[in-house]
């Protein structure tokens, strides 16, 4: 099985309006997944952006963060407005296939 997280998550629904997307959604995802992993508490969207600001160099070597790291309010738009059954299933599958 491919491990290749964008593999996983590609297909999660983004409910944001085209003309507000200033940030990919699979960006937004891998920061969260990064933030959380590495230690930020449930859906703190301050501490997801700060580790983004704090880690942005390491996050660029593998994310295109076309318009920077995106903000705590966008962080928690863009959370929130997901199909949260689509992405439990992502997220499973994708530990699974590690």
């Amino acid at each position: 099985m491919n491990s290749c997280i964008s593999n996983y998550f590609s297909d999660i629904e983004d409910r944001r309006i085209n003309c507000k997307k200033l940030h990919s959604l699979f960006d937004i995802l891998i920061l969260t997944i990064c933030a959380m992993l590495s230690g930020a508490d449930g859906y703190e969207y301050e501490a997801i952006e700060d580790f983004g600001r704090n880690k942005k160099s390491w996050l660029k070597t593998f994310l295109p963060l076309e318009n920077d790291i995106p903000s705590h309010d966008c962080i928690r738009y863009v959370l929130i407005k997901l199909p949260s059954k689509q992405l439990q299933s992502a997220f499973i599958a994708w530990v699974n296939g590690m």
